[in-house]
Order: structure tokens, then C-alpha cells, then sequence
């Protein structure tokens, strides 16, 4: 949305919201809204003529993202038959009993189902100010700007992605 407000103001603002389910899940942990994501923003800004030749614009902006990680499957192309023999003996419970332990699915890799830990996710915020005050002179301009934008980011990403918790994190 835009436009004038006053004869010598104009504004501008813009909001957005997106969001999307899950779309894939782990057999092994349960996992069920891998690739969910939610993400909102807004931005504004404002126009004003202060006049003799001079403008001052203002604008703001906010953002968020929080998102469950994408899916990560296995093509089955890229799997030896030893790897998985390792694997299944690595992570055997019962080392020695002669069954192999839980096995990646590397069955098909475009089906959204995984059997390895999921535990991804991220949240991520950020907003800014900023103020352009301009003085325009016969033969050049005069510009100020000052701005502020503060980020956080917190994102937490499985290290290995395999039906076991080999590396916990906290």
C-alpha cells in the first residue's frame, strides 16, 4: 500500500506472511514436520518535503523466519553395499549378536521419509531504522544517512545424519 498522506508526505508499507507444514518424516525419531516453516516481515517507509529543497526520508523493517530444517534423503546410487554393512555394525545395540543395526533408508530418495535423527531447527529475526535527510543545492546534494539493524540467529542442525544420537547437543 502507498501514497500521499499530506501535500508534502508520502508513505509506503508492506507486510507479508508466508508458512508451509511439514513435508517429509523421520521413521526413526518420529519427525513429522520436516521442511515446516513459518515467515512474517513488514516494511514502511516515509516521505516528507520539510521544503527549501530539502527531504527527509524515514524507514523501517522487521523480519522473522523459524524453519524445522529441510529433508535430507540418501540416493540410493551413492550408497555402497559395505557402507551399509558398516553402518549396521557400528550402530548395532547388541554388538556381536549378529544383526546389523538401524540402517539408513536409501530406498528412494525423492519420497519425503527418512529413517535418521531430525532434529533441525532455526529462528531467525532482524529489524532496522534508518533516516535520509537530503538537501538538494543548484549544483549538488547534501545527504545524511543514519541507520541501525539488529540480527539474531539461532539455528540448530544435526551433524550426522543417521538413525542414531552419536553427538548429542544441548
Amino acid at each position: 500500500v502507498n501514497g500521499s498522506l499530506h501535500d508534502r508526505v508520502a508513505g509506503r508499507l508492506s507486510v507479508q506472511h508466508a508458512e508451509r507444514g511439514g513435508v517429509a518424516r523421520s521413521s526413526f525419531d518420529g519427525a513429522d514436520n520436516i521442511g515446516a516453516y513459518e515467515d512474517d516481515s513488514i516494511r514502511g517507509s516515509l516521505l516528507v518535503d520539510i521544503g527549501e529543497r530539502l527531504e527527509l526520508t524515514l524507514r523501517a523493517d522487521w523480519k522473522r523466519i523459524e524453519n524445522n530444517g529441510t529433508i535430507i534423503e540418501v540416493l540410493p546410487d551413492s550408497v555402497l553395499p559395505e557402507y551399509l554393512d558398516r553402518i549396521g555394525f557400528i550402530l548395532d545395540p547388541n554388538q556381536g549378536d549378529g544383526q546389523p543395526g538401524p540402517l539408513p533408508d536409501v530406498s528412494n530418495a525423492f519420497d519425503y521419509r527418512v529413517h535418521q535423527k531430525h532434529d533441525d531447527h532455526a529462528q531467525d529475526s532482524q529489524g532496522g531504522l534508518s533516516a535520509e535527510l537530503v538537501w538538494a543545492g543548484d549544483n549538488f546534494d547534501v545527504k545524511s544517512i543514519t541507520a541501525i539493524r539488529d540480527w539474531d540467529n539461532q539455528t540448530h542442525e544435526d551433524l550426522v545424519r543417521l538413525p542414531a544420537d552419536i553427538l548429542q547437543r544441548n
